[in-house]
């Protein structure tokens, strides 16, 4: 509301942004005790560690893997800004190029094809060559998508840039995945937590992005904020390229040092700039196998895929059209909108984090169900503006659920075949933003967006159904193999 007031005040840009400035320095500010609030919580000795004022080792570990989340996080921060800024804004671009709703869908498509392509083999590649060569190429190539998008004279040309996008996205996506899961793994019991760091920091850009992209489409054109949005995804490539360090040295040359390796400092240094070689033990098809035959994996793999087509395919296709077509809203409210839906997500990320240690992952998968399906139904149902932003807000608190989504498939993964459990974990998930907007944009353009939504509420009810009877399958049939 307050941002809508200074469009239609008209404002001068100065005083706009100045707002801006102050936003982002609460958001920050929330952030930071965030972040103090996690590692307090972390540092805590488990039970039976030393108590002559020392450190534990969970803690030292802890720590070692604070470090390098930190650092990712400012890089996933300026990442995600860049997406938060243009995304809000492509189906406007794209009804500028060709009209309907599935045409729409067809971007985001586009931009998971390229990801569902890549996932496995770059899950692999990265267990060579690190995880920190994706992180600098991905945004890098991210950027000089958008600003290809920014300046596409057809529909087609979109399309071609959105595929590049893909191509970015999925090598920031499959790097800050597995740098996640190379710190969890030396801090088994605080994995959750430090997820929850990184999507914070996701959640802050998408906070700022929407604001940003929609205080510049407003005082210029559309098209602005993609070369705006541009600029966010090559700092952050450069910014990986010069401090981000490479987390399976750094960590394996910490681990050698703890346990009394004599190797000089200047072979340390050496040893942290290019990462350890992990020989993956299994061929492609029978990693496939092995995990397909895990029933909880293909049961929260499920889950990813309707987690996928909600968060990013329902909520960034639709909201905005709906806005606009139904609501009568301007283009520059779409902005507030997502930046709300990012900001009501982060300020639930703490909370969800603290119910995922306390009651377990499943649990917390499912009361995100529940909240999804009812925000769902609301915006389906909405007679009037406030009820369907309240859907959107209770998407927002369901989204970040998906945090426990992703630690519980991480811990059925193999630990020598990590890259590639993850890559396939990823490609399947991705079949969600794949399928969805398309097949729901037909839905949509035939009976409508709002029986759309509810198809998808629908849909959600189902694949959790069938996540718990997998669950409870494979719990059962392990228990059968120990007797």
């Amino acid at each position: 509301a307050l941002w809508d007031l200074a469009f239609t005040a008209k404002i001068p840009l100065q005083v706009a942004l100045v707002m801006a400035v102050g936003s982002i320095g609460f958001i920050l500010a929330a952030f930071n005790s965030l972040l103090a609030s996690l590692t307090t919580k972390a540092v805590v000795p488990s039970k039976g560690a030393n108590k002559t004022g020392d450190d534990s080792d969970d803690s030292k570990e802890y720590k070692a893997a604070y470090k390098l989340m930190v650092m990712l996080v400012i890089q996933t921060l300026l990442n995600s800004t860049c997406g938060a800024t243009s995304n809000p804004l492509l189906p406007l671009l794209s009804k500028e190029l060709f009209d309907g709703a599935a045409a729409a869908g067809a971007l985001m498509s586009a931009f998971a094809i390229a990801r569902i392509a890549l996932n496995m083999p770059l899950g692999m590649l990265s267990d060579r060559i690190g995880r920190r060569p994706l992180l600098i190429f991905g945004p890098l190539c991210t950027g000089v998508a958008v600003m290809g998008s920014s300046f596409a004279p057809t529909y087609s040309v979109l399309v071609a840039c959105r595929l590049m996008g893909g191509v970015g996205s999925v090598c920031h996506h499959v790097g800050s995945s597995l740098y996640i899961a190379d710190c969890g793994a030396r801090a088994q019991g605080h994995r959750t937590r430090l997820h929850a760091m990184n999507r914070a920091a996701v959640t802050i850009g998408l906070t700022v992005g929407p604001l940003i992209g929609s205080v510049v489409a407003n005082q210029f054109e559309l098209r602005s904020s993609f070369r705006i949005a541009a600029c966010f995804a090559l700092l952050s490539s450069v910014y990986a390229f010069a401090f981000l360090p490479e987390p399976m040295a750094t960590l394996a040359v910490q681990k050698e040092g703890e346990e009394g390796s004599s190797s000089s400092s200047s072979s340390n240094r050496r040893s942290q700039k290019r990462p350890t070689v992990v020989p993956c033990s299994k061929s492609f098809w029978s990693l496939l196998a092995s995990m397909v035959g895990n029933l909880a994996f293909v049961g929260v793999a499920a889950v990813g895929v309707f987690d996928s087509a909600t968060f990013q395919g329902t909520r960034k296709n639709f909201v905005p059209l709906l806005l606009k077509d139904s609501f009568q809203q301007l283009d520059s409210s779409v902005g507030p909108v997502f930046s709300t839906m990012a900001f009501t997500q982060f300020v639930a990320l703490g909370p969800v984090a603290k119910f995922a240690d306390k009651f377990g992952r499943l649990h917390c998968m499912l009361l995100g169900a529940i909240i999804a399906v009812l925000s769902l139904v609301l915006m389906a149902s909405a007679p009037n503006l406030p009820l369907f932003i309240a859907g959107c807000m209770g998407l927002a608190i369901a989204n970040a659920t998906a945090t426990a989504t992703s630690t519980f498939a991480q811990s059925l993964m193999p630990a020598d075949n990590k890259g590639a459990a993850m890559g396939l974990y990823r490609s399947i998930t991705d079949l969600g933003q794949l399928l969805a907007p398309p097949l729901l944009g037909r839905v949509a353009d035939t009976l409508g967006m709002f029986t759309a939504l509810l198809f998808n509420a629908a849909a959600v009810v189902v694949i959790h159904l069938f996540f718990v009877k997998a669950v409870a399958s494979q719990r059962r049939k392990e228990a059968n193999k120990e007797q």
